[in-house]
């Protein structure tokens, strides 16, 4: 409710710039290869406060307002580019089914985070992050049946990352706890996934898509010194910790956590969407909407610790609505069931203590993590209409 003291700026500036490609090549007849490439050019500048801000909720200082002390601005950058390719090779075996394979590159560029920016000090190297990369590769069918009627595509896929992004607590200079990425050295997603889209009749037309998922960090391996992340990943290989600013008179310790073998974060093993919509016509120009869609997700887990999960659940929704040529008016219900599984949140630590001690063996305190969760939309009934001219 008051003015800070001091003005504490964050910056940033990114500038990007990039070219594509394409050529396409008829190999033979009914064969294609395609050849893609990206270039990709990044220039980052940061600036921000040297300074952490003091946080006095409970009026220790006697005003319980944040009072940064004096800082001045640190200015850092980063610069990356790169080319990402992609090869495509389609045979059309008949005027009706095609099938394809293609492996491509994804890169996810270098940065410097911000995202503690309101809580502490600004520490570029602290903060630098490496590339992601991810190599694709994909085996598919796309087909047509019964005369057009009915469309049955599927593939198969690989995804393999290095040097994953992720987004944990890190240890800053001064010793405290900040919130920063990190690069996983390895992960993979292998995948399938089918879809089927069928018009029985004039009017009606029915849809359904499925997805399997099995996700795994190859190799996380990360040293910290925050009592959240030791636990949560529960396990420590204690190594000497990294200098801090201005250095400590005594030995400093941190753990070696291990999440190896973890799950992706946000990943369900099944995802399924199923629809059906039918539009009869009434007299005139105008025709009468039926709706319902169907969605289901299976488990997923919040963070990479994977130690917090989201239920499975699913979804019903129904539309009824008038057309015509020029307009719609669309009466829809949302999550007709009223299903109330938390589909999102994340955790936090709470209030806690932890010491690194050379003689007694380390020792561990933290009290129980908050856990913060985002209420589903209840059953919600509305109308849309739209007018097009």
């Amino acid at each position: 409710t008051t003015e800070p003291a001091n003005s504490r700026d964050w910056n940033r500036d990114t500038e990007h710039w990039s070219l594509y490609g394409l050529v396409a090549w008829e190999l033979a007849q009914d064969w294609t290869l395609t050849l893609e490439a990206r270039y990709v050019n990044e220039d980052l500048t940061v600036s921000g406060p040297d300074t952490a801000a003091i946080i006095d909720p409970f009026f220790l200082l006697g005003s319980g307002d944040t009072v940064p002390p004096p800082a001045n601005s640190l200015t850092d950058e980063d610069s990356d580019s790169y080319v990402v390719p992609k090869a495509t090779l389609q045979w059309q075996a008949q005027d009706d089914i095609q099938i394809y394979a293609s492996i491509g590159e994804g890169v996810k560029p270098s940065g410097i985070s911000t995202i503690t920016g309101g809580a502490a000090g600004f520490e570029p190297e602290t903060y630098r992050f490496d590339q992601e990369k991810m190599w694709a590769y994909e085996l598919g069918a796309k087909s047509a049946w019964l005369g057009g009627t009915l469309t049955a595509n599927g593939a198969v896929f690989y995804q393999d990352y290095t040097d994953k992004q992720a987004v944990t607590q890190v240890q800053l200079a001064n010793g405290t706890i900040g919130i920063g990425p990190v690069n996983a050295g390895s992960a993979h997603v292998l995948g399938m996934e089918l879809e089927l889209n069928w018009q029985p009749l004039d009017g009606l037309l029915l849809n359904l898509g499925y997805t399997l998922l099995d996700t795994e960090y190859d190799q996380f391996v990360q040293d910290t010194r925050s009592a959240s992340n030791i636990a949560r990943a529960g396990n420590c290989a204690v190594v000497p910790a990294a200098p801090l600013n201005p250095p400590s008179p005594t030995p400093q310790f941190a753990c070696t956590i291990d999440l190896s073998g973890k799950r992706l974060e946000g990943a369900p093993t099944s995802s399924l969407l199923a629809g059906l919509s039918y539009v009869a016509p009434l007299e005139g120009e105008l025709s009468v909407l039926y709706g319902l869609q169907s969605t289901y997700q299976s488990k997923r887990y919040q963070s990479e610790f994977n130690d917090l999960a989201f239920d499975a659940f699913w979804l019903l929704n129904f539309n009824l609505g008038l057309l015509s040529d020029s307009w719609e008016v669309i009466a829809y219900m949302d999550n007709a069931t009223d299903d109330d599984t938390i589909k999102s949140g994340f955790t936090a630590p709470d209030f806690d203590s932890f010491s690194f001690i050379s003689n007694p063996p380390p020792s561990t305190f933290v009290t129980t993590n908050m856990g913060f969760y985002s209420l589903p939309d209840p059953r919600t009934v509305g109308i849309r209409a739209s007018f097009r001219f």
